[in-house]
């Protein structure tokens, strides 16, 4: 299920890779949502190109920066092919200005820049940041 803060749910599908979503969209289908596509890489983004060829309304949701202050693919890609791209902020953890960065607050090494799965997480490893208090990983 799709859930929003406010109590609405609407079923949803699971995927393990960007190919499994061509599969599932249905004839009758007008709208497809997929979030956390950061996770998906460059694969998702003819994907969603053929999906919008179809006519489908496609919304995708995720970073678009890595936690060492990077281009995050394929939303930079995907952002540059779409018809409209809204991009939402955070609040600083530290000043409350608006913020763009995800500053990873548990002790990272200088050569444990890699995305992997055990960067996965939230609040607990992540704080967002304003330009202005993010410390790039070197």
């Amino acid at each position: 299920m799709v859930a929003s803060h406010a109590g609405r749910e609407h079923p949803s599908r699971e995927v393990g890779s960007a190919d499994e979503i061509l599969g599932l969209v249905l004839e009758e289908t007008d709208i497809v949502a997929i979030d956390e596509a950061h996770f998906f890489g460059p694969e998702l983004v003819p994907v969603v190109e053929e999906l919008a060829h179809r006519g489908l309304v496609v919304v995708v949701a995720g970073l678009d920066v890595t936690f060492a202050g990077r281009p995050f693919e394929p939303l930079p890609s995907l952002m540059a092919v779409a018809e409209r791209v809204d991009k939402l902020t955070a609040i600083c953890a530290i000043c409350g200005e608006e913020a763009v960065f995800h500053q990873r607050i548990e002790a990272v090494s200088a050569v444990d820049t890699d995305l992997v799965v055990e960067h996965v997480g939230g609040s607990e490893k992540y704080e967002a940041r304003c330009r202005r208090h993010f410390a790039p990983v070197a």
